[in-house]
């Protein structure tokens, strides 16, 4: 009876490893495989039966010198479980890696996260495309939540007020500007949340060198559902 519960156990644990999506490795001391469930057959590209008992570095040479080495050896001698994504150059993955010492050797997750890098690739050079733009343009440009607390400023809009990020980001205009000034930007701002739409207005705007005529353009931000979640500017010098 105790045998056969033992095979029932062992049965159930089988089956949760087998319809995971991640990948389990299982290995000895001697970097043997030990097990790897369905998800390790078909990540490793061969039959259960050409892996186990292969030893790690035979069967992924490529592995040898780089980071994710390190950090195998490192969980396996010093008994310690490590995290670590890494990238296959070969087939252009990243995966992220979870090492934890077992009784037997070193037990191993690993998780395809390459459609999650690919996106927050995309984000980045995004952030950078939008970066660039702020940084280089003319006008002051900025975004505020919808409680008016400035989120970012452009250069321009520090150097044209005569201000610094410390003193503009996260205060309203009412902390930032003198209060006949402050209530013309709050004015701007309540016109564009309330059509949902830019709006663009022509203002005599105090600048740090004297008074300037500007045209804002203000707009609403929308999040991923479709609701607005912030609200952004440039302000245009057109004095000249």
């Amino acid at each position: 009876r105790a045998e056969e519960s033992m095979h029932q156990a062992q049965a159930r644990t089988e089956s949760v490893l087998n319809s995971m999506a991640e990948t389990y490795l299982l290995f000895d001391r001697q970097w043997r495989y030990l097990y790897v469930n369905e998800a390790s057959v078909r990540a490793l590209g061969r039959p259960r039966e050409q892996i186990l008992g292969r030893i790690l570095w035979d069967l992924h040479p490529y592995i040898l010198g780089t980071e994710l080495e390190r950090q195998y050896r490192r969980a396996m001698d010093e008994r310690v479980s490590v995290a670590s994504d890494f990238h296959y150059q070969t087939l252009d993955t990243w995966w992220e890696i979870r090492f934890y010492p077992a009784p037997e050797g070193l037990a191993v997750f690993a998780t395809d996260v390459t459609a999650r890098k690919t996106a927050q690739e995309l984000i980045r050079k995004s952030e950078a495309l939008l970066q660039a733009f702020m940084n280089n343009s003319p006008s002051a440009m900025f975004i505020k939540d919808l409680e008016g607390r400035y989120l970012h400023v452009n250069p321009q809009f520090l150097r044209s007020f005569g201000l610094n990020q410390q003193s503009v980001l996260s205060h309203t205009d009412t902390e930032i500007f003198p209060p006949a000034q402050a209530a013309q930007f709050r004015a701007s701002d309540a016109r564009a949340l309330e059509t949902g739409a830019p709006v663009e207005i022509e203002q005599t705007t105090i600048f740090a060198d004297g008074v300037h005529t500007t045209i804002v353009c203000n707009f609403p931000i929308a999040g991923a559902e479709g609701k607005i979640t912030a609200l952004g500017g440039i302000r245009t010098d057109i004095t000249e």
